[in-house]
């Protein structure tokens, strides 16, 4: 279940952590982050201190399949591991771990998840976490993008809320993250 709920920036999504999440089509390769596509998806995370889930994932998207030494997948999940004190970029076939120091629980914090096809980077709250490099990534095109949870696994569903979900095409640079995580890209005018 989800519902609509105050945000971080106007209103966001909260998932339920048991069944609630959210999907969207086209597929990747369509959206123009599939295969070996640079990419960044970015949003704002709010995790409820409880997470049913030990895998509680952000998003997720692509193939499980490396049958060719190939990464088919693309995701955030285990976002309370350690106490909630690291998390995994999920890639299927390869994945690894990044230790962080930011209090995930009861509170707003920005991802930005980036890939320039060879290079996974990742930055919370606007500063650079942990980077990766594996040019064998090249991500499928099978499940599409999963939010509320990294993939059909049951036990990757999240529970709490997730706010201006963003994908770009390209990798965007490090000052153009700190803006997003700044919220200094949004504006309002009054007409």
């Amino acid at each position: 279940r989800t519902t609509r709920v105050a945000g971080k920036i106007g209103q966001a999504i909260e998932f339920d952590g048991v069944s609630g999440y959210a999907w969207t089509e086209p597929i990747a390769e369509k959206l123009g982050i599939g295969g070996k596509n640079s990419r960044t998806l970015s949003f704002w995370i709010w995790l409820n201190a409880f997470q049913p889930n030990e895998k509680a994932g952000a998003y997720g998207y692509g193939h499980f399949s490396n049958f060719d030494g190939t990464d088919r997948f693309w995701g955030i999940r285990n976002l309370t591991d350690g106490s909630f004190s690291s998390f995994v970029s999920d890639h299927y076939g390869w994945s690894f771990s990044t230790p962080h120091s930011l209090e995930l629980r009861n509170n707003w914090n920005h991802f930005a998840h980036t890939f320039d096809g060879v290079e996974v980077s990742l930055f919370l709250n606007g500063i650079f976490s942990a980077s990766e490099s594996r040019s064998s990534i090249n991500t499928g095109d099978i499940e599409p993008l999963m939010i509320g949870r990294s993939s059909k696994d049951t036990n990757t569903y999240l529970s709490g809320r997730i706010d201006d979900f963003r994908i770009y095409n390209e990798k965007l640079t490090p000052l153009e993250i700190s803006q997003l995580a700044s919220a200094d890209d949004i504006y309002s005018e009054s007409i």
